[in-house]
């Protein structure tokens, strides 16, 4: 057998493809967006992407001159390349590393729902927690570590979608009619079955 047939195929790019990460733009605030490619060679002539982003027309203009680089496509649809080190998401740096200033939208678990917010003041000396502004119409200020804030929107998996619980259902006993419904149906069924069994 060949050494080439046990080489093992580089599927580290490709994974990296798709996935949703922030990083900080030209305004000082971190936005979200999706890595459409990624290198680690190098590109010919230019300034270090991760000094300066650049535009996707100015990319051949970019140079790779240490590590690894992705090229992120923005909500806004600009792409620019950044060193991993300035990338925060799975896989890379993660929430807490992130130089968070005041206005920088970031997504709290709110009485068990994800809500965006706006930074409002910085931790005091010393201080941990953030003050943060929710934006979803009730005007309430809350306080969070920087560990408790997320700079990208959770997205549900299809498999969890219709999970959350019915708080209202269940403080009217309507939830509990529907388990006892469910129940009963579940119990025909199985009668059937052994019937037919028999």
């Amino acid at each position: 057998m060949s050494s080439s047939c046990l080489k093992r195929p580089n599927t580290t790019k490709r994974s990296l493809v798709g996935l949703r990460v922030a990083a900080k733009r030209d305004s000082g605030f971190y936005e979200a967006g999706s890595i459409v490619d990624s290198t680690s060679k190098q590109v010919s002539g230019g300034s270090d992407p991760s000094s300066s982003p650049a535009t996707l027309s100015s990319v051949s203009s970019v140079s790779s001159s240490s590590g690894h680089k992705v090229l992120i496509s923005f909500d806004d649809g600009t792409k620019h390349w950044y060193a991993d080190r300035h990338v925060v998401g799975p896989g890379f740096q993660g929430p807490s590393s992130a130089s968070l200033t005041i206005g920088q939208t970031v997504y709290c678990t709110v009485g068990h729902r994800e809500t965006p917010g706006k930074i409002r003041t910085l931790p005091s000396a010393g201080g941990e927690v953030f003050q943060v502004s929710l934006e979803d119409g009730s005007g309430q200020v809350i306080t969070r570590k920087q560990e408790d804030m997320r700079l990208i929107k959770s997205r549900k998996s299809s498999r969890t979608i219709g999970q959350d619980k019915d708080y209202h259902s269940l403080a009217t006993g309507k939830a509990d009619f529907d388990a006892t419904l469910a129940d009963s149906i579940a119990r025909d069924a199985l009668s059937r079955i052994s019937t037919v069994a028999r």
